[in-house]
């Protein structure tokens, strides 16, 4: 609904919903246990997983928040920061390299899960944070994922231009590498492709709209399937979709529902249900600028599971 009215959900008549995760990821992030850890104070809250354990739990984290659980995935996130903190301080040598991988991705889930619900400023931090953390894992596919959530921010906090340098110079940086990269830079280049895509529509660039468009469905034909390297679900129904909400943001409704009606939802990955409800969100907005009231409704009432899909959107 925010998406639609394009205001925050606190202006709601009801006052909107109140999103519980916030409070205790805020302390997580602005919990400065370093600097006694520094000088040899423990402060901790009982004993670190280990490096599998928590690693498991990340990846918990990411499917939740690809669930649509965004709350549950905030609350587990609230935990995992300080312990993926005091693992990579504890571990020497591979294993605190791969503590710091892990504390990335930890920050990565963090500042997706709270750019979603337009926490946008505590969600730069964590984005921030996820580079040097990246840089010490000395792994950089890494670097390039933080690339592309931090644009997430930026586009959701409005700041096209921002959004757009982020991920065109992530994405330079990989460019030396695409003529026998593997599924994963080239997942992590198509992903940058499509976060600048978004932002340059936003700025009525249509030029490098067809450009981006173009290296995406390009990238993605190169892979041949879906999937979801670094939980982005990059891949060629994820570049269906960006053409939807590309057409969206260019106020082009007629090529939205056009498009929209031809993407079966169905094609994404099991689990992505975000994605599965964005394709529904995006034609509501387009039947919405079609003064198609009623078939907005429909369009929001799938993408709020109250009802089964039939065959067909209608």
């Amino acid at each position: 609904m925010e998406d639609l009215i394009g205001q925050p959900l606190s202006l709601a008549p009801n006052g909107g919903i109140e999103f519980r995760a916030v409070p205790a990821l805020r302390a997580a992030l602005t919990d400065y246990e370093l600097i006694p850890a520094t000088f040899g104070v423990a402060t901790g809250d009982g004993p670190t997983r280990d490096l599998p354990s928590l690693r498991r739990n990340v990846d918990q984290a990411n499917r939740l928040y690809q669930a649509a659980h965004y709350e549950e995935a905030g609350l587990l996130c609230s935990r995992l920061i300080g312990e993926a903190q005091r693992l990579a301080r504890e571990l020497t040598g591979n294993d605190q390299r791969g503590a710091f991988g892990v504390l990335a991705e930890t920050y990565h889930v963090t500042a997706k899960t709270l750019t979603k619900v337009g926490e946008t400023e505590l969600a730069w931090i964590a984005a921030e944070r996820s580079l040097p953390a990246g840089q010490s894992a000395e792994l950089p596919l890494l670097l390039a994922a933080s690339a592309y959530h931090l644009g997430h921010v930026f586009l959701r906090a409005g700041q096209v231009e921002e959004a757009t340098g982020v991920a065109m110079t992530a994405a330079r940086a990989l460019e030396p590498g695409l003529a026998t990269a593997t599924p994963e830079h080239l997942s992590a280049w198509g992903a940058l492709d499509l976060t600048a895509l978004i932002a340059v529509a936003r700025q009525d660039d249509r030029v490098a709209v067809r450009q981006l468009l173009g290296e995406a469905w390009t990238t993605a034909d190169r892979l041949g399937q879906e999937r979801n390297d670094f939980w982005t679900a990059f891949g060629p129904t994820n570049v269906s979709l960006h053409e939807v909400s590309t057409a969206v943001e260019l106020g082009d409704p007629g090529e939205v529902v056009r498009k929209g009606e031809a993407l079966d939802p169905a094609r994404f990955p099991l689990g992505l249900l975000g994605r599965r409800a964005q394709v529904f969100i995006d034609l509501a907005r387009g039947y919405t600028q079609q003064r198609k009231d009623a078939a907005a409704v429909n369009m929001l009432l799938e993408a709020s599971g109250s009802r089964p899909r039939r065959s067909g959107i209608r």
